[in-house]
């Protein structure tokens, strides 16, 4: 009788041990693709940015449009698809920062887009990236 129930004992608990590592799996697969699906997002965005200029001379930066949702000015952040983002401007150039607001969670990879629009990333999470950072070649 004892034995008996200690298999139906064993057999509950390896039961349990396998929902909750399913569970925890299917709870970090969904985080991380999430991250991705954010990360993804973010590159479109910096891909696609454009400057608006001042009207007067000489001419500097207002402001960078990214989308009709996302309109970055100078030295100011704004969020962005899991991202913290910060635009900074010298007259006619310009570079953003991007953070993931929960590194690991809202996105993978921090990011710098550089003056010539090559976009960068931090393989180091939490790190932020900048321009020594690799290129973004996907």
């Amino acid at each position: 009788m004892t034995t008996a129930m200690s298999k139906r004992q064993l057999i509950v608990l390896g039961s349990l041990f396998t929902i909750g590592a399913s569970l925890l799996i299917g709870v970090f697969v969904s985080l991380r693709s999430q991250a991705v699906r954010n990360q993804g997002q973010l590159i479109k965005l910096l891909a696609a940015t454009h400057a608006t200029f001042t009207r007067d001379t000489p001419k500097k930066i207002q402001n960078v449009i990214f989308d009709d949702r996302v309109i970055l000015i100078p030295d100011h952040e704004a969020v962005a698809s899991g991202y913290t983002l910060r635009l900074y401007s010298r007259d006619t150039t310009f570079t953003i920062t991007a953070h993931p607001l929960n590194p690991g969670k809202t996105g993978v990879f921090s990011f710098f887009r550089d003056e010539a629009g090559v976009i960068r990333f931090e393989r180091e999470l939490g790190l932020p990236a900048n321009e020594h950072s690799d290129p973004w070649m996907h």
